[in-house]
């Protein structure tokens, strides 16, 4: 794609966009960051068989316990592609929470393992917005309205 496009990609990332060092991971936990775990090669757990995908999970909870000398029990999908069996494995390896892409808030019936999240946003006004709840309140609101005036409803939910 970079060919056609007449683009070059660089060997390794500008510095703003490289990846933080053990030294600034070590600094940001001291600091109360909790650091979790993303995987070892980031890939999409839902297309790698079962034993790739208990290495990937465990093999980088293991690494930042080791190179953080603290436990790593939060984790992130890469992508935020997952389904119930990578949720599952999840699970089994240890991880008390884990993040998704779902838009949205989280309350006390959510699952630990299959977190929404708030994405960040442009201006301070649609910060408070999406983290207050007025923002689902809103988009709540908008399918009925739509619904109305249309015979379409443009809700998709994603099963687990």
């Amino acid at each position: 794609m970079a060919a056609q496009l007449g683009i070059t990609i660089p060997a390794s990332p500008p510095a703003e966009y490289a990846a933080a060092s053990w030294s600034e991971l070590r600094a940001m936990t001291a600091a109360g960051v909790e650091i979790g775990s993303h995987t070892v090669t980031h890939p999409i757990l839902t297309r790698v068989d079962r034993d790739r995908l208990t290495r990937e999970l465990t093999g980088s909870r293991d690494r930042l316990e080791a190179m953080l000398d603290r436990p790593a029990t939060l984790f992130c999908y890469p992508n935020g592609d997952y389904d119930r069996a990578v949720r599952d494995e999840v699970a089994r390896a240890g991880y008390r929470l884990a993040v998704t892409t779902d838009p949205g808030l989280n309350d006390a019936s959510s699952d630990p393992l299959a977190l929404r999240r708030i994405h960040t946003e442009r201006d301070l006004t649609h910060f408070v917005q999406s983290t207050s709840g007025f923002e689902q309140i809103k988009n709540r609101l908008r399918p009925h309205r739509v619904a109305a005036s249309s015979p379409v409803s443009a809700t998709v939910h994603r099963p687990l």
